[in-house]
Formats: structure tokens, sequence, C-alpha cells
């Protein structure tokens, strides 16, 4: 067993582990903390020790940055990311000067988001915390803060399966794509080992910041040699690699700074509860803001509780569990969600026994099937460049193209509870991409078809129809919301005969096996008030992935 030493900041919403002075009131401060301080992991065997940091994440109550003269396209991206920087860093730094909270031992103020991070010795936080509440409660301009415990794991931590399963074997055999091109976040408690010489062709960069866990480990390793390198899905993809310590703000910025496409985040709640939290909001912030992809594991608590951790129960973000070849879901893999949280996982993909020989690890769990999924979208990517800026499209293209257990038990907005989607199909995204595209909601009223697209089918042919968009938040877990969307399929007659709907998801499945030959038309349906103005939706269908067992 390889052993692991990992520190990370907690956060569920829960009350509990420090000396908190219970009467101190405020409606501003959040209190993300858990009485056996187990975060990100996603093995129970795991050891959790705690430190002597606190983190008080303040987020600040200001005007977003205005982007309506960059498209975020492909070609622009940059341009807008740079102007973003330079809103959020002057806007930062200049209310930071009248935050007086001069007992943290060290602050990070975001430079892509309206944050201000501070870290506190524990028991000077518990000296001064009805000083540093007050300071909070009377700036106007703060909007929430959360509190949170940082902590240290110590993990014993035990690809051609699952490439082939996700219909990638002869793409992958043949390198018609690497993912040269291609920006990928490692974004783990751990740093990746640049050193290895299945790193060698490649570029992977390190960020080194001195926080107490920073070290080369072998999972944060092994997840980079999933995705790229010799061995690795997306051989030619570069590798950003940051150790997450506390939140992750200065470590996405980093990455925004060097370009990132896709973050993979293998790590979740050792103990979830399935409460959407600040880190799971934040990941939803920026890939709203920035239109980049996040990807993270849903953790591997099925056998326990079965409920997902965070930062994967974010709604924009790209979420997998763990299957079999036969999309049977593991055992161990994560699928429920408290009330009011989007449907998840996203995705599945075979996580077990997946090996790197020249490593000499073979590991399972969804972190792997997370890593790997990171790895064929690098592939897309290359393939078909304009979805790095396009989170809502490659989403909707992912979960129609998807193979399904043919005997799945479907909720209303067309995904199963223990497999999502289904597992990624490679081959069949490029089939689905063929006839994927955008719309842009833009007087969308509530209780109108906003769209609707007219499709010849035929008979006996199994068919998959997707949407996907994003949800907006400000940064502030009360923030969030989405438009909602449903999903029509009406034959020639003007009879709907399939239908995906929900209140609590921005993604709408339809799988439909066509009775006759002819003309119908799928249509988007708006219930209640757009939620952004010229908010884009992303449009999907073809043939479903064919189910097999070899």
């Amino acid at each position: 067993m390889i052993k692991i030493l990992i520190a990370i900041s907690l956060s569920l919403i829960l009350f509990g582990g420090v000396n908190i002075e219970k009467e101190v009131k405020s409606n501003k401060v959040i209190y993300e903390l858990i009485d056996d301080y187990k975060k990100y992991s996603t093995d129970s065997s795991d050891e959790i020790e705690l430190t002597d940091d606190i983190t008080v994440r303040v987020k600040l109550d200001v005007e977003e940055f205005n982007g309506e003269d960059y498209d975020v396209s492909h070609e622009d991206k940059n341009s807008y990311r740079e102007k973003a920087k330079q809103y959020y860093t002057s806007i930062n730094e200049g209310y930071v000067e009248n935050i007086e909270l001069f007992t943290y031992q060290d602050m990070y103020i975001s430079k892509y988001s309206p944050y201000i991070n501070y870290t506190f010795d524990r028991s000077t936080f518990n000296k001064y915390e009805t000083y540093i509440i007050n300071e909070i409660n009377e700036k106007s301009y703060i909007e929430t803060a959360y509190i949170r415990e940082n902590f240290i794991i110590n993990r014993d931590q035990f690809i051609s399966g699952t490439v082939d399963n996700a219909g990638a074997w002869a793409q992958w055999n043949n390198n018609y794509h690497t993912g040269a091109g291609v920006i990928v976040g490692v974004l783990e408690p751990g740093l990746v080992d640049e050193t290895l010489a299945i790193f060698d062709d490649i570029s992977v960069t390190v960020l080194r910041q001195n926080t107490p866990n920073e070290a080369v480990h072998e999972h944060s390793t092994f997840m980079a040699g999933c995705i790229a390198g010799r061995e690795g899905v997306a051989k030619d993809a570069s590798i950003l690699s940051a150790c997450l310590y506390g939140v992750m703000d200065e470590e996405v910025d980093w990455m925004l700074d060097n370009n990132v496409d896709i973050i993979n985040m293998s790590y979740g709640d050792a103990n979830p509860t399935g409460i959407y939290d600040s880190d799971s909001c934040y990941a939803d912030y920026i890939v709203n803001q920035y239109k980049i992809t996040m990807v993270a594991a849903v953790g591997n608590s099925g056998e326990e509780s079965g409920f997902c951790g965070n930062p994967s129960l974010g709604y924009n973000v790209v979420s997998l569990g763990a299957a079999n070849d036969g999309v049977v879901p593991s055992d161990y893999s994560a699928y429920l969600e408290a009330e009011g949280c989007a449907p998840k996982p996203t995705l599945v993909l075979v996580g077990s026994a997946v090996s790197i020989p020249s490593m000499d690890v073979c590991a399972s769990g969804t972190s792997v099937s997370s890593a790997c999924a990171s790895g064929l979208i690098a592939l897309l990517m290359e393939a078909y460049p304009t979805l790095k800026t396009n989170p809502e499209k490659l989403q909707a293209i992912l979960v129609s193209s998807a193979r399904q257990h043919p005997y799945a038990v479907l909720l209303p907005n067309g995904f199963c509870e223990p497999l999502g989607a289904g597992m990624i199909h490679y081959e069949n995204f490029q089939e689905h991409y063929l006839d994927a595209y955008t719309i842009m909601n833009v007087n969308g009223r509530t209780g109108v078809y906003i769209h609707t697209k007219t499709l010849e089918l035929t008979a006996g042919t199994k068919m998959r129809f997707s949407i996907a968009w994003t949800a907006y938040t400000n940064g502030q877990v009360s923030s969030l919301k989405y438009t909602n969307y449903d999903l029509y399929l009406f034959d020639a007659d003007g009879n709907i005969v399939a239908t995906a709907n929900s209140t609590n998801a921005n993604i709408e499945l339809i799988t439909f096996t066509v009775p006759t030959t002819g003309t119908y038309k799928l249509k988007i349906k708006q219930l209640g008030t757009v939620k952004k103005i010229n908010e884009k939706i992303g449009i999907s269908y073809g043939e479903a992935a064919g189910y097999y067992i070899e």
C-alpha cells in the first residue's frame, strides 16, 4: 500500500470541532465544520489529523465583471480572463485595506473572483472570534464569510480497459488524437512528481506555495499519469499541478493564469452528506464565469452513506462515478444527494483495477474514473477546440452520447440514479458532435417553447436527446440559481411522445425508441423566468450508443 500525506480544508455545513463561541450570532457567517474532520478523501480507512489552522473565506458584495465585449470564444478567452483578472484584483485589493482582521497569519486575495481568504492560528481565532465576526458584520461590502477548518489526511491508496469501455480504444491505440494543445489542471491534496520518466515528453508545471502538506504524492502523480504522459489517456496534454490546502481559490487563480482548459479534482468528502457547500459553489462560479471544464469524483461512499461529496455536487461540474464494463455501477460509487442538489453522477467510467505499469500501481475508485474522464475530454478538445470554452455544449454531447444500461430506471430529467447519463462513449461523442449546436435564450418567457428542431427519424432507432446550460452564482452558496427548462419530443400529429423535466437540474435527457418513421419535433420549454440574460443552451442528439458486455 502507498502512504500519502494529504492536507486540506474541511467544508461541510455542520457545527462542531473547534472551540467556537456559539453566542456569536451572524447571518453573514457560515460554519463549514464537522466533528470527525473527514474531508477530501475517497477512502474510509484514511486517518484524519486536525491542524492548527482556521480559514475565513470572505465573499465580497461587489458587481460582477461585465464581459459583454467578449464572447469568451476560443480566440478571445485570454483577453476575457485578463480583463476579469484586472477587475477583481483592483476591487479586492481596494476593499482589503479596510478590513481590519489584523490577527491573521496569512491572507490570499483572489485574482479572478470576489474572495479574500484569511488563515488564522486556531488558538488566535478562538481568542478573537467575537472581534473577527463583529468586523465581518460591520462591513456592508462583505456578503458572506465561511469559517473552515484545515487538517491532514494519512491515506492508504492503492488504462487500457477503461479506454476500451469508453469507446476510445482505436483512437488511443493509434494516436489519432493525443490531447496536444490542451492544458489540464490536476488539483489534488499533493503534487505531481514531474521527474518521472512517464512525463519526459510533456509539459508538467508545478506550483510551489510552501504549505504544510506541499509534497509530491503518489495519488496526485497517478491521477496525472492517467490523464497524460506515456501511458495516459491524453499522452500529449500539458499538466498543471497544484497542491490543495485550505480553499482552492489560489490554485485555481494560478491555473487560470496558465490558460487551463480542464481542472480535474479527484478528491471529495470522506464523510459526505450530499450537502452543496462553498467548494461546489465556487466551482460553479468559475465554470460559468470563465467557461472552463471542471471534472470531479463523486466519492467512494456507495457502500456506506451513498452520498456524493463536494466539489462534485456543483451543477456545472462534470461529476464522475465508477461502473464496470457492463455499465453496472461499482458498489463503492456514490450516487445520492441531499434535497435540492442536481442529480449526480453526471457520467460513469470504469474505475476499478486501472494500472500504469511503469509506476507499478493499480488503483480503484471514482478518483480514477474522474482522471480518465479528464483525459478523454482533453482528446475531444484537441479534436474540437471550440469545446474549450463551451461547457454547455460539451456536457450536452457527453450526456446524449453516453452508453446507458438498457434496464436503467430513469429519473424525470432522464438520468439513472447510480449511473447518471451512463458511460462516456468517445466514438459516439464524435457522431453526436456532428449535429450538436448551441442557442441563446434572449427573449424567452415562462410557459413558452423557446426553440424547435424538426427531425426525420427512422422506426426502430433508439435515440438520445439532451440539453445543458450553466447554473449561475456570484460565489455565495445562497445565490445559486438556474433557469428551469423542460425538453419535449412531439410526433407528426403534435402529440408529446417523450419528455425530460425536473426542477433541480441544468441537464435534461430523453432516451426514445422511434415507433414509426416520420417527422418529429424536439422542443425546449421555459418554465419561470430566465435567470441569465442571453443564456446559452447546448443541444445534442443522435443514436444511442450500443450496449454490450465483452
